[in-house]
């Protein structure tokens, strides 16, 4: 992934969270996280764990385009199904297809 394409994810989660109803429904979950206040919402399994969910941290350790799916931040090696999910390749492994799932 680039560093364009991971801001994109950052992007996606973004307008899904803020999405009306969403709050509602990520209460009742029963796979579920806090968010940065505190408060139980939806797990979010995605590459943006890496930097706290935090669009704001994110470039601020990534400048430039890297492969984030090598080596996760803090060293240890990425799991790119946990990380990505159910993804789809395009035939020169340059881009993917993330599915999301509430």
């Amino acid at each position: 992934l680039s560093q364009t394409g991971i801001e994109r994810v950052f992007s996606l989660l973004d307008v899904t969270t803020k999405k009306e109803g969403y709050a509602g429904i990520c209460k009742h979950a029963t796979v579920a996280m806090q968010d940065e206040i505190g408060v139980k919402t939806c797990l979010i399994n995605s590459i943006t764990r890496h930097w706290n969910y935090s669009l704001e941290l994110f470039p601020q350790q990534v400048q430039n385009d890297i492969n984030v799916l090598d080596i996760d931040p803090d060293g240890t090696p990425v799991d790119e199904t946990q990380i990505l999910g159910s993804t789809e390749r395009d035939a020169n492994t340059q881009s993917f297809l993330v599915s999301m799932a509430i």
